[in-house]
């Protein structure tokens, strides 16, 4: 053998083993720092994986954000329909991601139906309010931090694929290429604290670790028990609707120019890859409340563009903000945990009403749904649902806008302003007269309550709810 070829062979076998160390610190390195975090969010993936591997077959995968696994409850499902029902679906959910897995799941599992929640702030970029320029920024949610944690957090807990490289490959673009592909580098402020490494490595040593199944979070002030399950499960406790979630600061609306090339990319990429390898799939919306909804603006131009998507590629489409009344009263509160999501009590009564209508053919719904967003908040009483606001912190003021479902609804608004002291009454004063305006301004460094009143020809309505100051949002 030459010297030549032997000088080859040696550079060859020390890139080779240059590759293996780096491997091999890199696993040892994400071992002692990418952590057990102390949020649910740590335990809600880390069950999620666990649940997804020990399943022997799935029958219906319904994907989704944090909509499907508030108001899906998989458990329900299995007892009504048989079958074995499994909950994709995580906190703001990117379409990449959703495509990725679902072809894992075909892979593993070869599910018979494929249910994709269509939710519009999940193709379109959102309103993120950046604190150092002190306004709003339109951002595609592949592009949001918290999205990124999720999808990290994702990608962390299941096993290696060449799926999950690839999902790995697409969040780690835009300047996030070392933390994607060296997970520990996002811990880097920790690298001296060795209590916490110790403390992480004996976590997954332990068999909660290794075999999580639920775990239990205590929610506000009033200790409300709320359960991350197997399966993608996150029933939320039943608890007062509150008076804070009457207000709802805007996060996107809706209009031809919203949509994200990226994002929506994939979502039709996720339909297609249904279509084209004979997956039976059918497009679904969780229900909102009506003040997120109306905040939106347009939403049934939205429904228009999913109805087209889905005639398009010839399935269903099932939008159960636009359920008849009949079928379930979409503005009881008690079914709500806040303005996005259903409670464990509204999960259990939407559940049974999910299946029914996927389980029934198109014919046979037609008559259970709202042929437009308009014409149900028209078959409505009247309401006032809340109010939702935007920040001016040049004019030194929040932006409100009254969320209700008449045209002709005249309103008063008054609040009280906080003086710190729980002894007295706050004043109270006029901010709006009676009038059909539904604007009006509160300057930020304010909080109190609202007093809002709608006034028609045979009828009148009134809300009442907080309102805090910017540094509280």
């Amino acid at each position: 053998m030459s010297d030549k070829i032997k000088q080859i062979i040696k550079i060859l076998a020390g890139i080779i083993c240059g590759i293996i160390l780096f491997v091999v610190a890199t696993l040892g390195l994400n071992y002692m720092f990418v952590p057990k975090d102390d949020s649910w969010m740590d335990h809600w993936y880390r069950i999620l994986a666990n649940s997804y591997y020990e399943q022997d077959h799935i029958d219906n995968l319904f994907v989704g954000t944090s909509h499907v696994h508030n108001g899906v409850d998989p458990f329900i499902l299995d007892d009504i329909n048989g079958e074995v029902n499994f909950n994709l679906s995580s906190p703001g959910l990117l379409w990449s991601d959703a495509y990725y897995m679902l072809r894992q799941v075909c892979s593993d599992y070869d599910p018979k139906h494929v249910y994709l929640d269509c939710y519009y702030l999940n193709e379109m970029n959102n309103l993120v309010w950046e604190d150092e320029s002190r306004s709003y920024v339109p951002m595609d949610p592949m592009d949001m931090d918290d999205r990124v944690k999720g999808s990290w957090l994702m990608i962390d807990n299941i096993k290696p694929s060449l799926n999950r490289f690839m999902m790995r490959v697409n969040i780690s673009r835009n300047g996030r290429l070392i933390e994607g592909f060296l997970p520990f580098t996002r811990y880097r402020a920790y690298m001296i604290d060795w209590e916490r490494s110790e403390a992480i490595m004996a976590y997954k040593q332990s068999g909660e670790y290794l075999d999580e199944k639920e775990f239990l979070v205590i929610t506000g002030d009033g200790g409300t028990e709320t359960v991350v399950y197997s399966k993608g499960f996150f029933s939320e406790g039943v608890r007062d609707f509150g008076d804070v979630n009457k207000v709802y600061e805007v996060d996107g609306k809706i209009d031809s120019g919203s949509y994200t090339e990226r994002s929506r990319r994939y979502f039709e990429k996720t339909v297609e890859y249904c279509v084209k390898n004979g997956i039976d799939v059918t497009l679904i919306n969780i229900p909102i409340y009506d003040l997120q909804l109306i905040s939106a603006g347009d939403y049934d131009a939205y429904v228009s563009d999913i109805r087209a998507l889905a005639d398009k590629y010839g399935i269903e489409y099932y939008d159960f903000n636009l359920l008849k009344k009949d079928q379930m009263d979409l503005r009881d509160e008690e079914y709500y945990a806040d303005v996005s999501h259903l409670n464990a009590y509204g999960s259990s009564v939407f559940t049974p009403i999910l299946w029914d209508v996927l389980s029934s053919t198109a014919d046979e719904n037609a008559e259970k749904f709202y042929d437009t967003y308009a014409e149900k908040l028209a078959d409505q009483d009247p309401k006032i649902f809340g109010v939702y606001y935007t920040r001016d912190p040049a004019a030194g003021v929040k932006h409100y806008t009254i969320a209700s479902n008449r045209d002709d609804m005249t309103y008063v608004v008054a609040r009280s302003l906080s003086d710190g002291d729980e002894a007295t009454d706050d004043p109270v004063e006029v901010v709006k007269e009676n009038g059909p305006e539904k604007s009006f301004d509160i300057p930020v460094e304010e909080h109190g309550m609202l007093y809002l009143y709608g006034i028609g020809d045979d009828y009148q309505v009134e809300l009442d709810t907080i309102y805090t100051q910017e540094d509280e949002q």
